[in-house]
């Protein structure tokens, strides 16, 4: 386990919420770890002073003057002012994406007919030869390799 990982679960670990197998994991990195050992000193002293901290009340009005305001504020919001320019810019992005699309696939067509044909190269007699697939030959009987070349060198014959 890493320091960084050891660091990310050490509040869990404190708190005793930390999984079985990852509490043995992060005790582990801690045996041999000086510098998470340390961290871990200093939350725990972090954690005894929260604790020893008194919360403050919160105020009667508190929940009621958020309520309020949170109203006031989607009030003051047009209710669809700005939906139609949303769906506006939502349809731009996809005549966009799509143009994009059709592009790229009408570009990767022209270049595909670029392609020299297996018989035009005359490297060799099979597939294999004018594909430089050669690396492939010396694969086992029975594999997925040997099995390509077999079907692929019986299509081009």
């Amino acid at each position: 386990m890493r320091c960084s990982e050891t660091d990310n679960m050490i509040d869990t670990f404190l708190d005793g919420t930390l999984a079985p197998h990852l509490r043995k994991e992060v005790e582990r990195h801690l045996d041999t770890c000086a510098g998470c050992r340390q961290t871990l000193e200093r939350r725990r002293r972090l954690s005894v002073l929260l604790q020893s901290v008194d919360v403050p009340p919160v105020p009667r009005a508190f929940a009621d003057a958020v309520m309020a305001r949170a109203r006031r504020v989607q009030a003051s919001r047009p209710a669809c002012g700005d939906a139609w320019l949303q769906t506006l810019f939502m349809r731009v992005a996809a005549a966009v994406v799509l143009a994009a699309g059709v592009g790229a696939g009408a570009f990767m067509g022209v270049n595909s007919q670029r392609v020299p044909a297996p018989t035009d190269v005359g490297a060799s007699d099979t597939l294999a030869g004018a594909y430089n697939l050669d690396t492939l030959s010396d694969a086992p009987e029975g594999s997925v390799p040997q099995a390509y070349l077999v079907l692929a060198n019986r299509g081009s014959r």
